[in-house]
């Protein structure tokens, strides 16, 4: 016999194991629009799904569904979609959105029964060991900024950084958002999970011009999430020079304490410029490709 209920502050960090690191803030500390139910047996927990309701937007974000190995194929993760979504419908959302790397039957079949639309391929991720990468020629050579770039941990960005920055892409036609690459690159996107250490910005006299932007999904494992270099300086191929810096900050960083620390680069299957980026710098020391999937579903 199993019960379902929404979670908060004084419920949720029991939970905290069944799913991401990234998200055990959250359960504990419940931000605006965080959303999470979870599934007891005997009050021991055995399910939870997690999102977020955007009201403003009026649509939410599935984040994770999880069931624990010995509960599965038993309905616990179709019921929960379902009471996820009767909670976000409720409180006036339009549509629900996920996306997820790599092939997962379990989830897609929940999908099937709730209505969502066919999964498409958005992406590619590719998985790095980064004692293979930091072995490859391009990372022993170690080449230099060009003059008058400077590279810089995101932790030491500015107030004066982030208000330049924000002003440049509030001009018209935007600046970060205009460049034409597929995909968010924000630097300011889902801040809560930033690795202040690894990421990495750029500046070109003084001024803020680029940034190679990393989350912590876990102890051992770093999302390389967003790459962007101003579009008029991009010939000076620097975009490679602050994913090197930033993987040797995260090796330095986390290897003393995670000897199998690894990484992931996601891309848009559009993005031509970095499709060519990973097959030529990360593609000869991956230890794994998957497709990245985005589906969702209209509330009615």
């Amino acid at each position: 016999m199993y019960r379902y209920a929404p979670l908060n502050a004084k419920t949720g960090g029991i939970f905290a194991p069944l799913t991401y690191d990234r998200y055990h803030a959250a359960l504990s500390a419940p931000p605006p629009g965080f959303i999470a139910i979870g599934a007891y047996q005997l009050w021991q927990p055995v399910g939870l799904i997690v999102g977020f309701h955007d009201t403003d937007k009026q649509q939410a974000q599935l984040f994770s569904l999880t069931v624990a190995p010995k509960h599965q194929t038993k309905g616990l993760g179709t019921e929960l979609m379902r009471q996820f979504e009767r909670v976000v419908c409720e409180q006036g959302c339009h549509f629900i959105k996920t996306a997820y790397v790599g092939d997962n039957p379990p989830l897609e079949r929940v999908f099937i029964k709730q209505g969502w639309q066919t999964p498409a391929v958005i992406g590619i991720a590719v998985e790095c060991n980064f004692n293979s990468l930091l072995s490859s020629p391009i990372y022993l050579v170690k080449p230099e900024l060009p003059q008058g770039f400077e590279a810089f941990a995101w932790m030491d960005l500015t107030a004066q950084d982030r208000a330049a920055i924000q002003a440049r892409e509030a001009l018209p036609g935007g600046w970060y958002s205009a460049t034409g690459i597929p995909g968010s690159v924000s630097p300011f996107v889902e801040e809560q999970f930033l690795e202040p250490r690894c990421s990495i910005g750029l500046r070109h006299e003084g001024n803020v011009v680029g940034w190679m932007i990393v989350h912590r999904l876990r102890e051992d494992m770093l999302h390389f999430i967003c790459l962007f270099v101003s579009a008029e300086y991009r010939r000076h191929n620097l975009g490679i020079l602050l994913v090197m810096v930033a993987v040797q900050r995260t090796f330095e960083v986390y290897q003393p304490e995670h000897p199998d620390i690894r990484g992931f680069w996601q891309f848009r299957i559009e993005n031509k410029v970095m499709e060519q980026m990973v097959e030529a710098h990360l593609a000869p020391y991956a230890i794994d490709f998957k497709r990245e999937k985005s589906v969702q579903k209209l509330c009615i």
